[in-house]
């Protein structure tokens, strides 16, 4: 599970708290209860503007492919199982280029991380 952070949800999660009326907060008896309601309040408005999303994760794919590859080669079995195979061998062609492409985006990523991390001597 995640939460999925965009700028334009900041910017809404921002008008949310800076809307919210803390009078409630401010009145409340002791610092402890303060800190507590407001600490609420906080986590209340972080959940309604950052949902938790769950994402399925399958360990024998590997790490690069991402959910548009895996909607294509859904659609690709679905056009190969209504017949329609000449569209499907054209998908698989297209499905290919994006995985070496994907491929070769992980491999650069993970060279740059290799190459900034000091090895162990």
């Amino acid at each position: 599970m995640y939460r999925p952070i965009t700028s334009e949800v900041l910017l809404d999660c921002g008008s949310c708290i800076t809307s919210e009326i803390w009078d409630d907060v401010l009145s409340c008896g002791s610092l402890n209860s303060k800190f507590s309601l407001f600490q609420t309040t906080l986590m209340i408005n972080y959940q309604n503007c950052f949902p938790e999303v769950t994402k399925k994760v399958c360990f024998s794919n590997k790490p690069y492919i991402n959910e548009k590859i895996k909607g294509l080669i859904h659609l690709k079995l679905k056009l190969f199982s209504l017949g329609n195979k000449e569209e499907a061998f054209t998908l698989r062609k297209k499905i290919k280029k994006e995985m070496r492409r994907a491929a070769s985006r992980h491999g650069k990523h993970k060279l740059g991380y290799l190459k900034q991390s000091k090895p162990q001597q």
